[in-house]
């Protein structure tokens, strides 16, 4: 990782400021010792005035006050801070490249896209100061649509948080901030997709939290449905509608994809596909001369005739396939 690798060189920096602190620190106390065999003149003349300054280098094993030592210290843990604070930032920013890549998945460009997402774990400060910085604005939008404080919402706050956000990406200042990092890296039309396409992640992230806000009003304990009271006959009725109305729009889907690759090169193994969907649904329905005379529940067929047209093209769904959506009910 490159953030590991950073963090191991800033750390590997300060060990040798350490050290060269201490050599020259030894340095000092060397030349001083031998001044000292030299001068002992001088130094008797002294009058020991300079002891306590000896022995504060001694005690405190630096040549330099116990201010700077501190100093030294809170730079270090500092260093430190920073260096996690970088590490987490990188562990988000792979999370975005690569919900950023699968937008770009069976497109044109996305192997340009793979190699700008390698150009940013090379250098990735500036695109995280723009990420973090645009973040921080879309977040600021949302603490005011969405207050802490609240947890349910209605449409109508989601309309203006929508609003704000894409007012907010399509404004100058976010042109202008995305155009000052896209010229820092090659890829600068990309750079440019990645940042939008990043920001539609927050917005995603963000109203996944709402969600979750709200899901925790919900009372932990419903009213439970009673299992022993029986549908009424309409009721059942409807059910058995809907069923036919589901199993019409599959039929229709797949004609429509019959009719589409019908003569289309390479694509004769999705008409088999085709075939096989449209022989099984078509075993799932039944005519409604055939239902009437066999079917186990007659009065479930009353809402379909009701709502039948003169043609008779509404579908009408196997009893079997009935208990089916009786299940799911």
């Amino acid at each position: 990782m490159p953030i590991q690798r950073q963090f191991k060189n800033s750390i590997a920096s300060v060990s040798d400021c350490t050290c060269c602190r201490n050599k020259k620190w030894q340095e000092r106390k060397n030349k001083e010792d031998n001044g000292d065999d030299h001068d002992d003149d001088d130094d008797n003349d002294d009058g020991g005035g300079n002891d306590d300054a000896d022995d504060k280098v001694e005690d405190d094993g630096y040549p330099c006050s116990e201010s700077d030592l501190s100093d030294f210290e809170y730079d270090i843990i500092k260093e430190i801070e920073n260096q996690e604070k970088m590490a987490n930032n990188t562990e988000e920013l792979e999370q975005v490249l690569s919900y950023i890549l699968e937008d770009f998945e069976e497109t044109p460009f996305h192997n340009d896209a793979g190699e700008t997402k390698n150009e940013i774990l090379l250098a990735p400060n500036p695109f995280i100061k723009g990420f973090e910085s645009h973040k921080s604005e879309v977040q600021n939008n949302c603490s005011i649509v969405f207050p802490k404080e609240k947890c349910k919402f209605v449409q109508t706050d989601f309309r203006k948080f929508y609003t704000h956000f894409n007012a907010y990406i399509s404004s100058d200042g976010f042109k202008r901030d995305t155009h000052k990092i896209c010229y820092t890296y090659h890829s600068k039309e990309l750079i440019y997709r990645f940042m939008t396409t990043s920001m539609f992640k927050v917005q995603k992230d963000i109203l996944k939290e709402v969600a979750q806000r709200e899901e925790k009003e919900i009372p932990s304990v419903l009213e439970k449905i009673s299992q022993d009271k029986q549908l009424s006959g309409p009721g059942r009725g409807k059910i058995r509608y809907i069923g036919g109305y589901v199993i019409a729009k599959l039929k229709y889907r797949n004609s429509r994809v019959v009719k589409r690759s019908a003569f289309a090169p390479g694509k004769e193994q999705m008409m088999g596909e085709c075939k096989r969907r449209k022989e099984l649904l078509n075993f799932l329905c039944s005519t409604e001369a055939d239902l009437f005379d066999n079917t186990a529940d007659p009065e479930s067929l009353l809402e379909t005739k009701r709502k039948q047209n003169l043609s008779g093209s509404l579908c009408n769904i196997s009893d079997v396939m009935f208990d089916f959506f009786q299940v799911l009910e």
